[in-house]
């Protein structure tokens, strides 16, 4: 049997997985949305782009964790991935304030 026609065999199975996995995806997505985007709202204070920017930050890190190893059931399960959620919206809106006052301090001194 030739490399060829093992990975074309394989493909389906690829495929099938994919499917599975992006379909667990944005089903968490449309689970966890309103959590999201809640916790990016207060987070913003305001600022849409920002808390869009921070909603963007929770879903890569719902890819990361992969939606298919969690149980949608289970309490523990959801605490984690939410937690896991809220957790890196938190570290990134304090990156992005501790740079945006950086920045004010450098416009500040180039003023004077």
């Amino acid at each position: 049997m030739s490399p060829t026609s093992r990975a074309e065999r394989a493909l389906p199975v690829v495929m099938h997985v994919n499917v599975e996995v992006e379909r667990t995806f944005e089903k968490a997505v449309r689970d966890l949305e309103p959590f999201v985007r809640r916790r990016a709202n207060r987070l913003a204070h305001g600022d849409e782009d920002f808390a869009d920017e921070l909603m963007q930050e929770a879903w890569i890190k719902l890819w990361e964790l992969d939606p298919l190893r969690f149980d949608p059931d289970n309490r523990v399960d959801q605490r984690y991935v939410r937690s896991s959620l809220a957790d890196r919206m938190n570290d990134h809106a304090i990156r992005e304030r501790s740079r945006a006052r950086s920045d004010d301090v450098r416009l500040e001194v180039r003023l004077r």
